[in-house]
């Protein structure tokens, strides 16, 4: 589903950001060592290398669970990208909530690569 116009319009915004706050994590496979699935923190990783060569500042925000695979994505020659772990969203207190509101009202766009939350249809039943 497409709504036109939608594409243009994001890239224009991401475009006039100074600061990028990408969301990635989808612990999918619950029953592995390593729960992630593999195309979204990578995918978030060329993002944030992108919005550098532009000059942005940019942070990553994942599961804990993702921030190994995330930070060894960004590796050691990416230190301008700062990468940021939270424990899973049905265990925060008010301590992560508040980590979570100045991350967001820190920067000025926030992309979110395969993260899921609950729909309208959830809220409603």
């Amino acid at each position: 589903f497409c709504i036109t116009g939608e594409l243009m319009a994001a890239s224009m915004a991401l475009a006039k950001a100074k600061s990028v706050l990408i969301l990635t994590g989808f612990p999918c496979n619950m029953d592995y060592d390593q729960p992630q699935e593999t195309d979204g923190p990578p995918g978030a990783v060329a993002i944030a290398r992108a919005c550098l060569q532009f000059g942005k500042q940019v942070t990553i925000a994942t599961d804990d669970c993702n921030f190994g695979i995330v930070q060894a994505a960004v590796g050691v020659d990416d230190r301008d990208i700062q990468v940021v772990s939270f424990s899973a969203g049905d265990s925060w207190g008010d301590q992560e909530v508040e980590s979570v509101r100045r991350l967001a009202e820190a920067t000025d766009h926030i992309v979110a690569i395969e993260v899921i939350n609950e729909g309208e249809r959830e809220r409603e039943r």
